[in-house]
């Protein structure tokens, strides 16, 4: 059995630059139920994971658009 990896986590304004939106576009994304993160405090964490999530949603909807 493999020893489980920790997960990278990223702040706001840092998931903000992987997506490729403005850290508001990530709260908004947080608020809306749209990406999940962790609650430290007062501060949300994104884990990688929930990054992950979030794009391959976004590319599985991008794939599923008719073409006109």
């Amino acid at each position: 059995m493999s020893p489980k990896t920790a997960e990278e986590k990223f702040s706001i304004k840092e998931a903000a630059k992987i997506i490729g939106i403005s850290p508001s576009g990530v709260r908004n994304l947080i608020n809306t139920g749209k990406i999940g993160y962790y609650q430290s405090g007062t501060r949300k964490i994104l884990g990688d994971g929930h990054i992950h999530q979030y794009v391959s949603a976004i590319e599985r909807q991008k794939n599923n658009k008719p073409i006109i």
